[in-house]
């Protein structure tokens, strides 16, 4: 299959293939089948240079995505990254990990719990310093009273 047969493909799917900061994004996120992933990948110069309407562009023999941008997984997980836009706010857009981005963050409380000794008391030093941050963290624990009652 051709670049061009398999951009085709995916437009009669209803698979958006767009251009972002120089890097290949797909919308709906998660709408490739792996064979189609596959074939995108290693299509990839010839795919980017259709969508911008010129010949295709030569692979860089650092980058195997071929377009100048290094890609990748996400360093923490391994999961593919994603395109998302108007996100941290309206108007901007990132790659992000969609998987890192399900796992639930900790609550305050809970990272405090894995605090060692040492750490809580400069915790409480540095509130005594005047540390606004420390002195947010330990307000929202409740007060030393209430830390040392759960910690």
């Amino acid at each position: 299959m051709t670049a061009g047969e398999l951009v085709a493909s995916l437009r009669r799917r209803g698979v958006e293939l767009l251009i972002h900061s120089g890097r290949l994004g797909v919308r709906p996120q998660g709408s490739l089948t792996p064979g189609e992933r596959a074939a995108l990948i290693a299509a990839k110069a010839e795919v980017l240079a259709l969508l911008r309407g010129r010949d295709s562009e030569p692979p860089t023999a650092a980058d195997g995505w071929a377009d100048g941008v290094p890609d990748g997984p996400c360093v923490l997980c391994g999961s593919p990254l994603a395109w998302v836009e108007d996100w941290p706010s309206a108007g901007e857009a990132r790659w992000f990990c969609p998987t890192c981005a399900a796992w639930p963050a900790p609550s305050l409380a809970e990272v405090y719990q894995t605090f060692t000794a040492a750490e809580r008391w400069r915790l409480d030093v540095e509130a005594a310093q005047g540390d606004a941050l420390a002195r947010a963290v330990l307000r929202e624990l409740g007060g030393p009273a209430a830390r040392r009652a759960t910690g």
